[in-house]
């Protein structure tokens, strides 16, 4: 079963003792191909303030009711580093990390550091002290909004194949592993499966993705099925 990213928005997230606040928008690690953050909004309790919160803090994902509960306390959120509206940057995740006891997932080998799982990652101690403040430009992050990536244009060898509606990740290692991508034109538009492993490089600035092979690959494979992916299927639209 693979989890819609953006059916996770709106979805409350929930600390050990009280609430967190409202997913607003879900960051991509854009080289990796995984969730790294959700941004959540605080409302009243923080006066609106964005905070960001990795899936290492993730304990349970209710999709019946819309909650994401975390292994966090109100009190860490509120003493979080504030990031406000400013670019995300590798010290910047450095003392987010620090902060809430987490492991550094970019020196590792595997998507979330030392594991393949960020509930695993979780459980491993903070790896040493801080690193260096990093080179300007050197080993920053590269960090997409869902909302950004949403309308790229997925482009075949020989032509487009449609534009990206949302991304599909699994549940346990919060990887993407479909593009949900819609094609056609309006009277006879359809929504296609595209694997990410697929996508050979992201034009950021071109808002455009290359996929390996000719577009009828992807045309005439991986249809996307109606139902809810809430309840294990894939949702598709018109």
């Amino acid at each position: 079963m693979l989890w819609s990213v953006n059916d996770l928005l709106g979805f409350r997230l929930v600390c050990r003792d009280g609430d967190l606040g409202v997913v607003r928008d879900v960051y991509i690690d854009g080289d990796a191909w995984a969730v790294r953050y959700f941004a959540a909004d605080t409302g009243r309790w923080l006066g609106g303030r964005r905070v960001l919160v990795s899936p290492i803090a993730v304990d349970e994902v209710d999709l019946a009711n819309d909650v994401i509960t975390t292994r966090l306390t109100r009190e860490q959120v509120e003493n979080s580093p504030d990031n406000g509206n400013a670019a995300l940057t590798r010290q910047r995740e450095v003392d987010l990390f620090n902060h809430f006891g987490w492991p550094y997932y970019w020196p590792g080998p595997y998507t979330w550091g030392a594991s393949l799982y960020p509930a695993a990652a979780g459980m491993l101690p903070l790896a040493g002290a801080p690193p260096d403040p990093p080179e300007p430009h050197a080993g920053e992050p590269n960090l997409r909004s869902l909302r950004e990536i949403s309308g790229y244009e997925v482009r075949a060898a020989n032509g487009a194949v449609g534009d990206v509606v949302d991304l599909l990740v699994h549940p346990d290692t919060w990887k993407i592993e479909m593009l949900s991508v819609r094609t056609g034109s309006l009277l006879r538009r359809k929504h296609l499966l595209v694997e990410a492993r697929a996508i050979d490089a992201v034009e950021w600035d071109n808002d455009a993705m290359r996929a390996r092979g000719p577009r009828e690959r992807f045309l005439d494979a991986h249809p996307e099925q109606r139902g809810d992916r809430r309840g294990g299927e894939l949702r598709g639209g018109e």
